[in-house]
């Protein structure tokens, strides 16, 4: 068997071959020698290659020449002398002969990830630099997503979102006092006991991008439906920024009513009553009570006495009573 032990030294080489009876010395500027077609040196960059597979070394790819060994085991220590340094280099490294190219490829990958950094235009001596060790940012890195069901229908999200802007985190959850936030993870499954609408209002909320945000204070470009919906999750589970955006969105957007059509404003009010947004509710009342009184309405009144029985909005329901002149009127004033 080859020798697994070979030294390079920078003013001659001692290579010992099983082939040979005697030690070939070589010399520095020689390129490459072969030796009874066993093993190949090369002195130009000082590396000791052998068997038909890659060996890779400071950046440097050499395929290796014909060995009968089926496994060679390369233990070698460079040493190159300066006047002023000696730079001693081990690698320890072990491969199979590669029989076939599709061999040789399986050899390759399976290659040893370096663990030094070096620049591909480097020269072969230059010094390695180790690279620089990692660390997560203490703001933006975020892990763990948490999967929440609504009605049977499942959302993912980064927990990050709820625990960032949510005060009222364990309500919203419905988690016991006992339960650690922290350990909840992606095989857990949180129920959210609320309207899929009003939840996936709420998550379009904690990941809307910066344009749509603006949207919402464009009267022809805002979604009322849903920023009322956002409102009233904001409110009630306490995510305080969201809260005070969708708020000032709704005021606005109620501020231009007038241009909204009739069958919207008849669901922004209904929705403003089961949602107990008193501020809305008044509002689009009042815009359904303008258009009531406008001499050139074409709205029926027994059709918007039936929508404010059917979801209770007594105000509406007093008005159009009293514009009637029908027993009870006084009974459910508007005022």
């Amino acid at each position: 068997m080859i020798s697994q032990r070979v030294v390079l030294l920078s003013t001659n080489t001692r290579l010992r071959c099983p082939r040979q009876s005697k030690q070939q010395i070589l010399h520095p500027g020689s390129t490459t020698t072969h030796l009874d077609h066993d093993i190949t040196v090369s002195l130009s960059s000082l590396f000791f290659v052998a068997g038909l597979t890659e060996f890779a070394l400071n950046s440097t790819t050499i395929l290796l020449d014909s060995c009968s060994v089926p496994t060679l085991n390369i233990l070698h220590e460079k040493k190159v002398k300066t006047e002023e340094e000696t730079v001693k280099i081990e690698e320890i490294s072990s491969y199979k002969r590669a029989r076939s190219p599709e061999d040789l490829a399986e050899v390759s990958a399976q290659r040893p990830a370096k663990r030094l950094a070096v620049s591909a235009n480097a020269p072969p001596n230059s010094p390695q630099v180790e690279e620089p060790r990692r660390t997560r940012d203490g703001e933006y890195y975020y892990e763990r997503n948490w999967v929440i069901v609504v009605r049977n229908t499942l959302f993912k999200l980064p927990r990050f979102l709820f625990l960032r802007h949510c005060s009222g985190v364990r309500e919203l959850f419905q988690l016991p006092a006992d339960k650690d936030i922290s350990s909840i993870n992606e095989r857990d499954i949180l129920q959210v006991d609320e309207d899929v609408e009003d939840f996936r209002a709420l998550s379009w909320g904690l990941t809307a991008d910066p344009e749509e945000i603006t949207h919402q204070n464009d009267p022809l470009k805002a979604n009322f439906e849903r920023m009322l919906r956002l409102l009233y999750m904001a409110q009630k589970y306490t995510f305080v920024k969201h809260e005070r955006w969708a708020n000032e969105a709704v005021n606005t957007l109620c501020k231009a009513l007038i241009s909204r059509p009739l069958d919207e404003i008849k669901r922004i009010l209904s929705l403003s009553a089961k949602r107990n947004l008193g501020g809305v509710l008044k509002a689009t009342t009042t815009e359904c009570i303008r258009r009531l009184a406008s001499r050139d309405s074409d709205i029926s009144s027994k059709e918007m006495l039936d929508f404010a029985e059917s979801h209770n909005l007594r105000r509406l329901q007093g008005w159009v009573l009293l514009e009637s002149g029908k027993p009870g009127a006084q009974l459910l004033s508007p005022r």
